[in-house]
Parts: structure tokens; sequence; C-alpha cells
């Protein structure tokens, strides 16, 4: 799921970047690239997704204080 507001996330995202550079790790992404998200299930063995779709859909028409959410038309 998105996450909002995106500003301080994209902040910090080339900052942790250089963080990782500055220890020898490559960076994933470019902040460009970058969309902020929040993981709601992993998964280490295949599965159906439909019990985890149906789980959760209803959480992305959840109301927002303030508007729509940021990939919401």
């Amino acid at each position: 799921m998105t996450v909002a507001p995106w500003g301080p996330v994209l902040a910090l995202h080339p900052a942790l970047s250089e963080s990782m550079a500055s220890r020898g790790l490559a960076p994933r992404k470019p902040t460009a690239l970058f969309r902020p998200h929040l993981s709601l299930a992993y998964n280490n063995r295949p599965r159906p997704a439909a019990p985890v779709i149906e789980a959760v859909t209803p959480l992305r028409t959840c109301s927002r204080p303030g508007g729509r959410w940021p990939d919401q038309q």
C-alpha cells in the first residue's frame, strides 16, 4: 500500500543511499524511481494470492484526512 505524505520519506531515501554507498553497498534504485509503500504481508512459500488480496482490498478505500491517496485519481 502506498503511504502519505511522501515528502519526508523521499527526503530520507537519498540520505540512506549515501550512507549505504559510504559503506560499500550499492543503492537499489534512484530516489526518482522510489515509491514509498507499506508492505502488509510477506510470503516465504507459494500460496494463493486471492485470500490476501481479498483481505486488504477494503483498506484501499479507507478515508484519508484531507483527501485522496497519492495514487488515486
